[in-house]
């Protein structure tokens, strides 16, 4: 897995892991961590530590089920959920409003923003946003993620996220 720096045309154009760190700041890559791509998330070589794996949508799913999310919302794109997204997210580190974060499931969710095709990651500080590893990862088409952000509650399920997207990777245990 390579380090993408500033080159946004190997980032945009990458065929395999690649990270990217906030203004390739250390301060960022401390407080918020990588942003991967869609490729890094899938590779099992090394984002997460051995016994542990990037979690599915389904592993989502249920963790979105846990804190709150009504069963017949789950497979819904779009913002769901109500007010679950605030059991998720830490209650410091995010921009105002980051009303009624409670972070009673213990995720301790940070905005790391998202890397799109240009180099500059967007939304630091205001937005969140997770990989949900595919079991078919032949259809790159139809890859899941997940968002929070600062002045909403709910919990975003992506279902059409581009494969050059940075994202955090939250890993669990296998």
């Amino acid at each position: 897995m390579s380090l993408s720096g500033q080159n946004n045309s190997s980032w945009f154009n990458a065929t395999s892991g690649m990270y990217s760190i906030a203004n390739e700041s250390l301060s960022n890559d401390v407080i918020y961590g990588k942003l991967y791509n869609w490729y890094a998330a899938v590779d099992g070589r090394g984002v997460c530590p051995i016994g542990w794996h990037t979690p599915s949508d389904c592993e989502w799913m249920f963790l979105e089920k846990s804190v709150g999310v009504a069963l017949s919302e789950l497979e819904f794109t779009g913002n769901r959920g109500g007010s679950s997204g605030n059991a998720i997210k830490s209650t410091a580190g995010w921009s105002l409003p980051n009303t009624l974060a409670n972070n009673s499931s213990g995720f301790s969710a940070l905005p790391g923003g998202i890397r799109g095709e240009m180099a500059i990651p967007i939304t630091l500080g205001y937005s969140g946003y997770w990989w949900a590893e595919s079991k078919n990862e032949s259809n790159i088409t139809n890859l899941h993620a997940r968002k929070l952000q600062s002045s909403s509650a709910s919990i975003y399920r992506y279902q059409n996220m581009y494969t050059f997207s940075g994202l955090s990777i939250r890993c669990i245990k296998d």
